[in-house]
């Protein structure tokens, strides 16, 4: 590097000056000055060169990840150091000020705090931090507003926290200020022809065509050949769809005018039904209007006669005013009369109230008198009950005392002494029977324990017997022999007759599942011969070298290896007693096998534990791999699992999750791993490799099928069958004997019971003797004490007659108004007496009064009935009329309904009405016929006329839209198309240009080196997403060239590719600077020394540009 570049300008972005402490590799601290143009760092390995590549992408605020080394910021801190520093000097451009970044970053105390996100070691954090290089792969992860300065991250499960802190120019910014800043400058540490360290060497000539065109427009310049392209892709897109919905709308505009010339003669044909219509209406209308105009001129008429009858009732009632006159007069007379009578008639009825006032008092006197006689008789015979009260009294207050004396004062002292020993006779009873109580509610707990075990048991029994029942119904459809053999086996294993283990068939020695992707892997694996097979195992007892027993060919009867799925040996007959006596059963059976026989697989001896050959399941956890097939069931015997490992190879299947189901997993796993056989939820994939090409390698993807033999129930029961019958049997005998415990209790606490009772009474007894006598005392005493207050209270009030002289004075008083109160009433009766007299003469003269009325009233009643009858035939008249006018309103009312709210017809229905006859008569026969010729018309429609209706509206609608859209739709099309073929002519040109000075540079590389290579921009017209930049390379003479692949090239091969076409990219970009770690990454030496010519070359080539640019 040079030591000053003063009087050169150094691009914007350009890096000017690196200094480093503590950082990785390099004690204390380093500057590095760069150069405006190529900068080449050259060392041997650990010198440094990639530290400094890892300086650059971190102290810029680049992903850590983009340099494929390094994962937490604390990693790239210098051992025994705190933290490190970054500083960076950019070009701001010219005559413009530097920019200098600073970063620092420094371990906190041991589980410090962290901020928000933060969590413990196995938390989010890890993966993602802010202001540490831990983030996730986007590079706009760090978007979440964060002003802070300083930035806190754990420590990626080493216990530690993180903090870095950013300055730009000496100010505090975040590290997001710092992204922004190097992407506006241009620095993309994403994009691999930019910035490629040594860890994606390889990874950039795996980019393919279309990524490695973008990456080269991104670093041409500063990134508008990559927008433009971006734009290019979504407005073709989006032109793509634009036509696609214009065909769309032409397409359907065809269908649809189709379907309208299709539908025309239907439409015609109800268009003249719909004519004919019109013109019944018409004719209906015009009848309408004739009966209206008829029933107005039969209303009129009647009127006329209404008004006639009208003046003869006016007459008729002048009469009878005439007649109502002198009447009048006399019935005026007959009621000054009346008026007469009615006053005296009034006086005579105030004087009979008076009288009967005077009546009414003398009664109420007459009563009193009677009452206060009576009290005077009350007080006599209250004192004679009094005297004999009191003489009662003390005669039984006597009596009681007496008694009192002579009663006992308690219970005699032997029933005393009974009470007291029954006190403690009947607790001591009550605490025995308390005890067995205890003991039988314990012994009925034990019951009903030992009850709901029997329960769980014999459902557990049901459920496996079920799951067997299941499993053999679904084995029998597969092999007809399994349930006859299932039950020959258990039948004779409960004999005794077999000397080793046999189990069989294979389904109904394996537990329930645990769920349905399990057995459908396991289904498939084993396959229904497997799941249907018998297992005998021998011990060999007369030979050991198996080498020199002869080989004998047996139909289904296969000999396990503890490595192979083969062979054959049959052992000798005194060997293998259990196989052969399964073996000859099948055969004896064979018959009703119907051509599908079980097999019968032998091990001759224990293969052992299982054994992984191609690795333990948790070797290969990164690949999704979460076990093999023999560790997805359980088994009723170690046997089953060590004969599927030998006979299907169960041990070398490994079961995956849906991670494992993707290309690039599976891929990695065939091609890193041992492994050949992978199931996963959906998926089976058999990888095979070829014996003539080991680098060769087919796959074979099947769907997994869902199980059928192993689709158990729900809820199956788990377990040894014939443990849970054998402590069935325990359980049941057990609940017998706490049974008959029981009842011992029962019965002794029935007996304890019953002498408690006996107890019980006898005290009661006593209790109720002693209880008797004090009331008997206690009612005395009561008795005696109410009877002395009783005497005292009798005393108290004295005699009764004590107080009859007052009452014999008010007799006196009440005597004496009685008098008074007769003489005036005598008096009211004289005057009322009088009085009728003068009103019977009035009463008199009013009754010859309304005598002479009677004639008079006579005449006017038949003038009164002939003006009745005049108004009775008015109102029938009017009530003619009325109707008449009720038909009219209606007719009215119908010719507004059909003509609208006028109620007459307009000019044009008046013009129609013309060509019709004006008779009723005529009117209804023209109707008749006009209606029987729609009739006609309607039978000649085929279709509901509402829809065929709807639909040619809806489609002459449709139409026309459809005609405007396809315009619009065409026209914008047309504007897309002259918009992306104008940016198209922007964009495409430059990129070839640019290309081509690029290949030409390649070109020239190669032929240094002395092969041949260049670069090709792929055009595919119209489509954007489909143009690519492809290096072809010949390295051999007798090879065409070729596009980089790495199928055909080797690493080395690749990687000079890489370099040269990275050589050529330096004399077109415009960037700020590049960097390339370890240029010979790959290459032998003499591919190093022509890479090594070609940089000589290249620091020429680049002396035209202004990149600043570093190779490692």
């Amino acid at each position: 590097m040079a030591d000053c570049y003063d009087t050169v300008v150094y691009p914007r972005g350009a890096v000017k000056r690196i200094k480093l402490m503590n950082f990785m590799s390099f004690v204390g601290t380093i500057v590095l000055e760069a150069g405006p143009r190529v900068n080449l760092v050259e060392g041997p390995n650990g010198s440094g060169k990639s530290s400094l590549v890892t300086a650059l992408c971190v102290g810029l605020g680049g992903n850590m990840k983009a340099l494929g080394r390094q994962t937490y910021p604390e990693e790239l801190i210098r051992r025994g150091c705190a933290g490190f520093e970054l500083e960076i000097t950019l070009s701001g451009g010219p005559s413009q000020p530097d920019v200098v970044v600073h970063r620092r970053t420094e371990r906190g105390a041991q589980g410090g705090r962290q901020r928000r996100g933060g969590g413990s070691s196995g938390s989010r954090c890890g993966a993602q931090t802010r202001g540490g290089d831990g983030a996730s792969e986007d590079d706009d992860s760090y978007e979440e507003e964060d002003n802070d300065v300083d930035a806190w991250a754990c420590g990626g499960g080493r216990g530690r926290s993180i903090q870095t802190t950013w300055r730009l120019d000496d100010r505090a910014v975040t590290e997001k200020q710092v992204k922004e800043l190097s992407r506006g400058m241009g620095i993309h540490f994403d994009n691999l022809c930019q910035f490629l360290p040594q860890e994606r060497v390889a990874e950039f000539s795996n980019l393919g065509p279309t990524e490695l065109l973008e990456s080269t427009e991104e670093a041409i310049g500063d990134g508008h050949l990559l927008e433009q392209h971006k734009d290019l892709k979504q407005r073709i897109a989006l032109l793509k769809t634009k036509r696609e919905e214009l065909q769309r709308t032409q397409d359907r505009l065809g269908r649809v005018e189709a379907d309208q010339a299709a539908q025309a003669p239907e439409y015609n044909r109800l268009r003249r039904r719909n004519a004919l219509r019109r013109e019944v209406q018409q004719l209906q209308w015009k009848r309408l209007w004739v009966e209206k105009e008829s029933r107005t001129t039969k209303l009129e008429r009647l009127e006329q006669q209404v008004a006639a009858m009208q003046g003869r009732v006016r007459e008729a009632r002048h009469r009878l005013a005439q007649a109502k006159a002198p009447l009048n007069n006399r019935t005026c007379e007959v009621e000054k009369l009346q008026r007469v009578v009615n006053a005296q008639s009034q006086e005579e009825r105030d004087l009979n109230s008076r009288v009967g006032r005077s009546q009414e008092t003398l009664r109420r006197l007459e009563q009193q008198l009677q009452a206060k006689e009576e009290e005077v008789e009350g007080l006599r015979a209250k004192s004679a009950r009094w005297r004999v009260d009191v003489a009662r009294t003390r005669q039984e207050l006597d009596r009681v005392k007496s008694e009192r004396a002579a009663l006992p004062r308690g219970l005699d002292p032997q029933q005393s002494a009974r009470q007291r020993a029954l006190t403690v006779e009947i607790p001591q009873g009550a605490g025995e029977i308390a005890t067995v109580q205890v003991r039988l509610s314990q012994k009925q707990k034990d019951i009903e324990e030992v009850a709901g075990g029997i329960r769980l048991l014999e459902v557990a029994l049901q459920q496996q017997w079920d799951l067997r029942e299941q499993r053999l119904h679904k084995l029998e459809r597969k092999l007809p022999l399994s349930r006859r053999l299932y039950e020959w086996i258990t039948e004779m294993r409960s004999a005794g007759r077999f000397r080793r283990r046999v189990l069989g068939p294979v389904l109904m020695e394996i537990r329930p599942m645990p769920d349905q992707t399990s057995a459908s892997q396991l289904e498939f694996v084993l396959n229904d011969a497997n799941l249907g097979a018998v297992i005998t195992e021998d011990q060999l007892r007369e030979a050991t070298d198996t080498a020199n027993l002869p080989v004998l060919e047996e139909q289904n009867l296969t000999h396990l290896n503890r490595r192979h799925r083969i062979a054959t040996p049959l052992y000798p007959a005194s060997t293998r007693e259990d196989n052969n006596l399964v073996h000859n059963w099948l055969e004896q059976n064979k018959a009703q096998a119907k051509g599908r026989r079980n097999r019968l697989l032998f091990l001759p001896e224990d293969p052992g534990a299982v054994q992984y050959t191609d690795g333990h399941p948790s070797q290969y956890a990164g690949f999704g791999i979460t076990g093999t097939v023999d560790q997805i069931f359980e088994a009723t015997s170690d046997l089953v699992k060590q004969a599927m490992c030998i006979s299907c190879g169960i041990n070398t299947a490994y079961v995956g999750t849906e991670y494992a189901e993707q290309a690039h997993v599976v891929e990695a796993l065939f091609s890193q791993t041992p492994v050949r056989r992978l199931l996963t939820p959906r998926l089976s994939t058999v990888a095979n490799t070829s014996e003539y090409d080991r680098s060769y390698r087919s796959q074979k993807i099947q769907d997994l099928p869902p199980a059928e033999l192993l689709d158990d129930d729900a809820g199956a029961a788990h377990g040894d069958e014939e443990a849970k019958r054998r402590e069935l049997a325990t359980m049941r005998q057990e609940k017998a004997s706490l049974e008959a415990e029981a009842q011992q209790l029962e019965e002794s606490l029935r007996q304890r019971r019953a002498a408690m009772r006996v107890l019980e009474n006898e005290k009661q007894q006593l209790q109720n003797l002693r209880t008797r006598l004090e009331k008997s005392a206690m009612d005395l005493i009561r008795l005696e004490s109410e009877l002395a207050r009783r005497l005292t209270r009798l005393e108290h009030e004295g005699e009764p007659l004590a107080n009859v002289g007052t009452l014999r004075s008010d007799l006196c008083n009440i005597a004496e108004e009685m008098m008074r109160q007769a003489s005036n009433t005598a008096q009211l009766i004289m005057e009322l007496r009088n009085l009728h007299r003068g009103l019977g003469a009035m009463e008199l003269s009013v009754a010859a009064a309304n005598a002479s009325l009677v004639p008079l009233q006579q005449a006017v009643r038949r003038a009164a009935e002939v003006v009745q009858a005049a108004e009775r035939e008015v109102a029938t008249a009017e009530q003619r009329v009325e109707r008449a006018q009720e038909r009219v309103r209606e007719a009215e009312a119908h010719v507004r309904e059909e003509l609208g709210p006028a109620g007459r017809p307009d000019a044009a229905t008046l013009e129609a009405w013309a060509q019709f006859p004006e008779q009723a008569q005529e009117l209804e026969e023209l109707l008749a016929a006009k209606q029987a010729e729609m009739e006609q018309a309607q039978a000649a429609l085929r279709g509901d006329e509402a829809a065929v209706l709807d639909a040619w509206q809806r489609r002459a609608t449709e139409i026309a839209d459809l005609c405007q859209q396809s315009a619009a739709g065409g026209s914008e099309v047309q504007a897309m198309e002259a918009d992306v073929e104008s940016r198209k002519t922007t964009w495409l040109p430059e990129l070839k240009r640019h290309m081509e000075a690029i290949n030409e540079t390649v070109k020239r590389h190669f032929a240094s080196i002395g092969c041949a290579g260049e670069v090709v921009l792929r055009e595919t017209d119209d489509e954007f997403d489909k143009y690519a930049a492809e290096i072809r390379v010949q390295y051999r003479g007798e090879e065409p060239l070729r596009p980089l692949n790495r199928n055909h090239h080797s690493g080395g091969e690749r990687s000079v590719a890489t370099m040269l076409y990275l050589m050529a990219l330096q004399g077109v970009t415009t960037t700020p600077f590049r960097v390339v770690d370890e240029i010979n990454q790959g290459m032998d030496s003499c591919n190093e020394r022509k890479v090594g010519y070609g940089r000589r070359g290249l620091v020429k080539v680049s002396g035209a540009r202004q990149a600043n640019g570093m190779q490692i």
